[in-house]
C-alpha cells in the first residue's frame, strides 16, 4: 500500500529557496563594480592566469613565458575557466561562477 504524502509544502519550500538564490545572485551581479577584475581578488589571478595561458598558448604554461610550465594550480578549474572564456568571453566567468 503506497503512502500518499502531500509534497506541496516541500515543493513550495524548494521554490522559495531557488527564488532567494536567484534574487541574491542577481543583486550581486547588478551591484558588483564592473571595473573590478578577477585578478584583483585575493587569489583570483593565480586561477585566471593559467586559464588565459591555456587560451593563448594551448597548454598549462606561464602566460608571459610559454617555455616554462605552470604547475602551481590544479588543472580542472583553470580548464573550466578557459572553456567559459572561449565560449562567452573573459568577463563571462563572473556569471559562470555565480551560477
Amino acid at each position: 500500500m503506497p503512502l500518499n504524502i502531500d509534497r506541496s509544502p516541500h515543493r513550495r519550500g524548494l521554490i522559495i529557496i531557488i527564488a532567494v538564490y536567484l534574487v541574491a545572485n542577481a543583486l550581486i551581479l547588478a551591484l558588483v563594480n564592473p571595473d573590478v577584475k578577477l585578478t584583483q581578488a585575493a587569489d583570483g589571478g593565480s586561477w585566471q592566469t593559467p586559464a588565459l595561458a591555456l587560451l593563448a598558448h594551448g597548454g598549462f604554461v606561464d602566460l608571459d613565458d610559454p617555455s616554462r610550465p605552470d604547475t602551481y594550480r590544479p588543472p580542472m578549474y583553470p580548464l573550466f575557466q578557459a572553456g567559459v572564456m572561449m565560449v562567452a568571453g573573459v568577463d563571462a566567468i563572473v556569471v559562470a561562477q555565480i551560477l
